[in-house]
């Protein structure tokens, strides 16, 4: 039997309401998954921004120590400059005593022409005054730089990394949020930086002595400047073994505080003999020069006062009287080195600057862990990132000796780390968020 219109009418309305219920349940779950959405959209957004705050802050770690490791270096240059200019210096001062003997001819240019050949005449008659003030104003404006400037820069650069790379972090941060960062903070969980470096003087077994005279030992006119010419012909019947002697001595070095001094002397050494001592040399002097605040005894023996001439009195008796000198011996230019070291030049100067090196020998890397939080609707985002500087010589690099220093070597690298799941609390920081902005 076929139902009737009327009733038919009466049951077209009985699946509203379930419709309107699947309705209502799928607008909910699409308003959860939409919710679900935004917040995992808002943590991937932390995520990367956390991410991003923490390879910056490792970048600005290798930046400052890469810099740091420049500044050293400078400090070695300008240290092979003052040896210079203490080298230069002390030849200046050679050229002036050297021109004024020759100008006094004593001893004549053709007496060492006729006993060592003409070569040697030349160089001697060849002698012009050089003025050594310039060497000297040059000196004090290197040695201004190096610890005005780059001292300075080395200490400031060390004192205020941690804090430019925090300022950094939260910079990246506030760049990921250009809507607005309130609620958002950063918060330092472990912090290698601290205590990292360590200030050592330039004097000290780790500080710049060593690194400045190996730079040094690569220039030839810091080398040594000894060289002996020998007469052809025996002098004394006396003495059959003895030639006459020209000795030219010249030496550089940096002495026990850090400064540089340089000498050079050229003498005239002619064999004499005689009944109380037998053979021995008699030193003329031909010219000297001395550019040193302290270590002179580097250079040769030497007195403080000696005659300026000994026509009234014997060489050899006041040599045996007032000094420890060998006569016979010896292979330096005492009594040249005794007029120098009374005439010297002072370059002055404050020394070797200080360095900073790892307060641990064995740490080539120093990291640093942060997590930040936003507040997200009344849900609190949270993650945690870590970066490194880390030491890494190019491939196929090498270093002359052992492990390198690495804080000489601007070889510093930045990169992201693993994050550490535990940590002690002790070392947990937080950092001003980028909400409170200076």
């Amino acid at each position: 039997m076929r139902p009737t219109r009327a009733a038919v009418t009466r049951q077209a309305g009985q699946a509203l309401a379930l419709g309107l219920a699947l309705m209502a349940l799928a607008g909910m779950a699409w308003l959860a998954l939409y919710g679900l959405g935004q917040r995992a959209g808002a943590r991937a957004q932390l995520l990367r921004a956390t991410d991003a705050a923490a390879y910056s802050g490792a970048v600005v770690q290798a930046r400052a120590l890469n810099l740091l490791a420049y500044i050293h270096r400078a400090q070695v240059g300008h240290q092979v400059a003052l040896a210079h200019l203490a080298s230069l210096a002390a030849w200046a001062r050679f050229a002036q005593t050297q021109a004024a003997r020759r100008t006094a001819q004593n001893p004549p240019v053709a007496l060492i022409g006729l006993l060592f050949g003409p070569r040697a005449a030349r160089g001697y008659g060849a002698a012009q005054d050089a003025p050594a003030g310039d060497l000297m104003q040059a000196y004090a404006a290197h040695d201004e730089l190096a610890h005005r400037v780059l001292q300075q820069a080395a200490d400031t650069l060390a004192r205020d990394a941690r804090a430019t790379r925090d300022a950094t972090m939260r910079a990246v941060l506030r760049a990921h949020y250009p809507q607005g960062d309130d609620g958002l903070t950063l918060e330092v969980l472990r912090d290698d930086w601290p205590g990292y470096l360590r200030r050592v003087t330039g004097t000290g077994a780790r500080g710049l002595r060593g690194w400045a005279q190996r730079a040094a030992g690569y220039f030839d006119f810091l080398q040594p400047r000894d060289f002996t010419r020998e007469g052809n012909w025996i002098v004394s019947p006396r003495c059959p073994t003895r030639r006459h002697e020209l000795r030219r001595r010249g030496v550089t070095w940096l002495d026990r505080d850090g400064r540089w001094g340089a000498s050079d002397t050229l003498s005239f050494h002619a064999v004499r003999s005689n009944r109380w001592i037998g053979c021995y040399f008699r030193e003329y002097a031909m010219g000297w020069g001395l550019a040193a605040d302290s270590g002179a005894t580097r250079a040769g023996p030497h007195v403080l006062r000696a005659p300026e001439d000994f026509s009234q009195q014997d060489f050899w008796r006041w040599v045996h009287r007032h000094t420890s000198w060998n006569l016979l011996g010896g292979r330096h230019n005492p009594l040249a080195l005794s007029y120098a070291a009374s005439r010297r030049l002072s370059p002055g100067g404050r020394g070797l600057p200080a360095v900073y090196e790892p307060a641990s020998s064995s740490e080539a890397a120093v990291g640093f862990e942060i997590r930040t939080q936003r507040r997200e609707e009344g849900i609190v985002l949270s993650a945690r990132a870590a970066g490194q500087s880390h030491f890494s010589l190019p491939p196929g690099t090498s270093v002359a000796r052992g492990r390198p220093d690495v804080l000489f070597l601007p070889y510093w690298q930045a990169r992201r780390a693993a994050a550490d799941a535990a940590l002690p609390m002790g070392a947990r920081r937080t950092v001003r968020g980028p909400e409170s902005r200076p």
